[in-house]
């Protein structure tokens, strides 16, 4: 356990420094399948092998070899990370970016319960090796589709440029500093109620198998449902009313679980209610803002430009997930519910105000 806690926080190091894989993604083509295409493609087949390297490694041999191909398969999916938010940028149009996110929030939540469940599953009804193999099968298998997709539907990047020129021109742009300023405001508030959840239904009694069940299968199924009822408002609202009625319902989340915090006994139904709410609006939130930054990224550097949004509004959930333990810690959570009100109040009014000062638009 000691060198399982050691070695985990090493793991999320691609995930947080991917900023600084965007050059190398936004350089890297193979002329046939154009820029982003050819990285998602060599990447996929990146994670099959190292995946099928994984499957030869069985429980009580070095530990650092496990973590070690653990690691590197985090690397390649984080630079496809990069690939596809690119590729998603020069493909979709602005009134299919709002679907577009949807689907792939969507998806995000059924690889969540199929990897996290159903492969737990497969795992107990037969072996490691068999299990990490078809992971690897299926892996190929989804890359397949990407192979035919049409030419002129793929960005072609035929000059060279350096590893961090796209990210300095993103950074010179006379509003980049605002746009990530936005991003950052309006995040902000996401990590007052993730971060201590599993903390929380633990100190309401629950087992870990009642926390699975209600993290691992309700929770990302209402993070679906957010993603659809989202992707069918988001271009009906128009963006600033997206951001303005999505990121405002954040205070109903906060004031349900002020109001289960005061009961003596927290059902399971209530419960089940209130989890179920918190993820679809979770979900909504984060369709309106990936919409925005998709819009305000460039096609050309669509991979660079959402990266640095995205790795901004990362820094700021983890910031919102600090004050949140510390508030929970040193008085209660019932106090950090409370202050999530004001909190989410304040993100939503200022990174309303940015984005109108960016787009041109109106405050209202």
């Amino acid at each position: 356990m000691e060198e399982i806690g050691f070695y985990l926080p090493a793991l999320y190091l691609p995930w947080m420094f991917k900023l600084i894989w965007t050059g190398l993604i936004e350089k890297f083509q193979i002329l046939k399948f154009g820029r982003y295409r050819s990285s998602i493609i060599l990447l996929q087949i990146l994670t099959a092998i190292t995946i099928l390297s994984l499957s030869i490694w069985q429980l009580g041999e070095q530990l650092s070899i496990f973590v070690f191909l653990v690691f590197t398969i985090n690397l390649w999916s984080s630079m496809q990370d990069i690939a596809t938010d690119g590729f998603s940028v020069f493909l979709l149009e602005k009134s299919e970016k709002g679907w577009g996110n949807s689907v792939q929030i969507g998806f995000f939540w059924i690889g969540y319960i199929v990897g996290g469940g159903l492969l737990l599953i497969l795992l107990a009804k037969t072996n490691w090796s068999l299990s990490l193999r078809l992971m690897a099968f299926i892996i190929i298998l989804i890359t397949i589709p990407v192979l035919f997709l049409n030419q002129s539907s793929t960005p072609d990047n035929r000059k060279t440029i350096k590893n961090w020129e796209s990210i300095l021109t993103f950074i010179k742009q006379p509003k980049a500093k605002l746009v990530l300023l936005m991003v950052s405001v309006y995040r902000l508030a996401d990590g007052f109620v993730r971060s201590i959840l599993p903390s929380l239904l633990s100190d309401w009694g629950l087992g870990f198998q009642q926390i699975g069940f209600f993290l691992g299968v309700i929770a990302p199924i209402a993070s679906l449902l957010g993603a659809i009822i989202a992707g069918s408002l988001v271009n009906i609202l128009g963006r600033k009313w997206s951001l303005l009625f999505f990121g405002s319902l954040q205070i109903i989340t906060a004031i349900s679980y002020l109001i289960l915090c005061q009961l003596s006994y927290v059902s399971l139904v209530s419960l089940s209610v209130v989890i179920i709410l918190d993820h679809i609006i979770l979900s909504m939130v984060t369709v309106a803002i990936y919409s925005v930054m998709m819009d305000l990224s460039r096609k050309e550097y669509g991979g660079t430009d959402y990266t640095c949004q995205d790795c901004m509004g990362i820094f700021a959930i983890i910031i919102g997930s600090s004050v949140s333990y510390l508030l929970a810690g040193k008085f209660s959570y019932s106090v950090n519910f409370i202050f999530m009100v004001p909190v989410v109040v304040f993100c939503v009014y200022v990174s309303i105000k940015l984005y109108s000062s960016i787009t041109n638009e109106g405050i209202l």
